[in-house]
């Protein structure tokens, strides 16, 4: 192109003259039928849509045409219901029986997880209600059910022990509770524990002695500058575990 037109102007040259500030201009060589439109703004996204997708020159004239299609088929009858699309009445029965199943294997999987106690919240033992679910005259009944005899000193017997219960739980509670127990049993340990000073040395005359033995030996390392107990010094302030590199050397040589 340059050797057929020496003079003329190409990117490169414009690029080479105004030198690194230049910036490359895609719009003016637009081929529009106007050339003030080079520089409008076409939006990328549109109520949501890809303006892209429905850009056609001759978009005006494929609308007429679609319209008329739809038209003529509205016209043919293309959208009428066909009576061979109807249900027969053994498929309208076979549906109303495949309803009633559904409905019934629901109500069955309901009570099923409501019987084992699944997907249930569980409730606390010591909430739940004490209810006997064993007594006598369960036991009797059941057994005369199945057939085996129970002898009168045997239907006796269970009489006097429900008596028996029935006196001790109307005089009251037999048994604390756990956790009464376990109180209890705290105090009474503490109670009976001997203090941690006196548990050595059970003298009160011997552990006088070293209790003075002990201060004067303590003393004693104050006046001498020693370190003792009641220094509260922190002895090294950076310690070399918590401050030196952990990945060896280069870059990521700290925490």
């Amino acid at each position: 192109m340059k050797e057929s037109e020496p003079e003329a102007q190409l990117e490169a040259d414009i690029e080479a003259s105004e030198g690194d500030f230049y910036t490359t201009d895609y719009c003016k060589n637009k081929l529009l039928e106007n050339p003030e439109w080079n520089y409008d703004k076409i939006p990328l996204i549109m109520n949501g849509k890809n303006v892209a997708d429905f850009y056609s020159p001759d978009i005006t004239e494929r609308l007429e045409q679609l319209e008329m299609d739809e038209k003529a088929r509205e016209e043919a009858g293309f959208y009428d219901t066909d009576p061979e699309d109807e249900y027969t009445p053994q498929e309208e029965e076979l549906i109303r029986a495949a309803d009633k199943i559904t409905e019934k294997m629901t109500i069955d999987k309901i009570n099923k997880s409501l019987d084992t106690g699944k997907g249930v919240r569980t409730i606390n033992r010591a909430s739940r209600p004490r209810t006997r679910d064993r007594s006598a005259g369960r036991l009797t009944n059941l057994m005369e059910k199945h057939g085996v005899e129970i002898s009168e000193g045997a239907k006796e017997s269970f009489n006097q022990r429900r008596e028996k219960r029935a006196r001790s739980e109307s005089a009251g509670p037999c048994a604390p509770s756990k956790k009464v127990r376990q109180e209890n049993h705290e105090v009474r340990l503490r109670s009976r524990s001997t203090p941690r000073g006196e548990a050595g040395m059970p003298d009160p005359a011997a552990r006088k002695k070293v209790e003075k033995q002990a201060k004067k030996a303590f003393k004693a390392q104050q006046n001498k500058g020693m370190s003792h107990p009641s220094d509260r010094g922190i002895t090294d302030w950076k310690p070399k575990h918590l401050y030196c590199g952990k990945r060896g050397i280069g870059k990521n040589n700290r925490r």
